[in-house]
């Protein structure tokens, strides 16, 4: 065979042949059977961190904050604690926090207008929102139920993708945690 022979015969292979362009395919379908489950998991496993610290942060603030009325009531100042639902929602989520389904990360059992940032008003109506009370398993959603007159603060978290549902009774005797039955 001449060195031309071989040189002509290489220059006809520029490309893939069948056989290696399936193998080529099949490593990449592995390699993404493996990596999307794995990646979902990891989503979903962030998904449920945002929703317990999220709970876990608005818990110590409602206490924080009770305390701190308790001890302005003492010696004879104003009290500064919210009295709804809703004004505990906009203490609690200043900055228009999201769930990691959608919508706002706490709910209340009132109407509510959203305040997150973005106008709003749909063909010049005030847009009102109306959640559970008992937070919002499809998005993650913390609830949010308030008794005035015996100044005690639900929060709910929702039993969010694998989280249990959770309520923590806070009040100025302190914070009870449990996991209701219905």
């Amino acid at each position: 065979m001449s060195v031309c022979s071989i040189v002509a015969r290489r220059a006809r292979q520029d490309g893939l042949s069948l056989f290696e362009l399936l193998i080529a395919i099949a490593v990449i379908g592995i390699l993404a059977a493996v990596a999307v489950p794995t990646y979902q998991g990891f989503i979903r496993t962030s998904q449920m961190t945002k929703v317990s610290s999220t709970y876990q942060q608005a818990i110590a603030t409602a206490q924080l904050t009770i305390q701190a009325d308790e001890m302005r009531r003492a010696v004879g100042l104003p009290e500064k604690t919210p009295t709804d639902a809703n004004g505990w929602a906009d203490l609690l989520n200043p900055n228009g926090a999201m769930a990691p389904g959608g919508g706002d990360a706490f709910q209340t059992g009132e109407a509510r207008v959203r305040r997150n940032g973005s106008t709003a008003m749909r063909n010049g109506v005030v847009v009102v929102k109306r959640g559970s009370d008992r937070g919002d398993p499809e998005t993650g959603a913390i609830g949010i139920r308030f008794t005035p007159r015996d100044q005690v603060l639900e929060l709910w978290r929702p039993a969010y993708l694998s989280l249990t549902r959770q309520r923590a009774i806070i009040s100025a005797e302190g914070v009870d945690l449990r996991e209701p039955n219905n």
